[in-house]
């Protein structure tokens, strides 16, 4: 790929664009998880599928261009893995699934005393927080309720 005229640099050229494209694009979750540090994890791999994609092609049957649309390809396969890689390892790092389970084990342990308060004038924490912090972590935003006139 080269998208300027220098012998070197291109590749963080691509990756920059490749960065704002996908950031650009509604992907969910990019940003929390980068293709270029999965290229960064194995350079050498990503240095050889980056070479082979600039191979010539091969004969009748591997493209239609100058360039093997085979290496291509496998370039593209190559950079998919990758990014299910980096999505993988973002959520086993996070353990989504159980945070929730987690979160209520935090509030358990607070309302015992086993956790400590990080402010000296709280000691501990109601139980009831529980599902209030769900919701937080669930949707982001806790509207302000208004109590109907009369009501304590």
């Amino acid at each position: 790929m080269w998208i300027h005229p220098f012998l070197d640099g291109n590749g963080r050229v691509a990756r920059l664009f490749t960065d704002a494209y996908l950031r650009s694009i509604p992907l969910k979750g990019y940003g929390l998880w980068n293709v270029s540090r999965g290229f960064a994890r194995d350079r050498e791999t990503y240095m050889n599928m980056l070479a082979r994609a600039d191979q010539a092609r091969k004969g009748d049957l591997d493209g239609r261009g100058y360039l093997s649309e085979k290496t291509l390809i496998e370039f593209c396969e190559y950079f998919l893995n990758v990014c299910l890689d980096q999505i993988t390892y973002m959520s086993s790092l996070l353990n989504l699934d159980g945070f929730l389970t987690r979160l209520d084990g935090y509030v358990q342990m607070r309302h015992v005393g086993l956790i400590p308060a990080p402010l000296k004038k709280y000691t501990s924490l109601k139980l009831e927080v529980s599902p209030m912090l769900r919701q937080v972590v669930l949707r982001g935003v806790v509207r302000q309720l208004t109590c109907p006139v009369g009501v304590n």
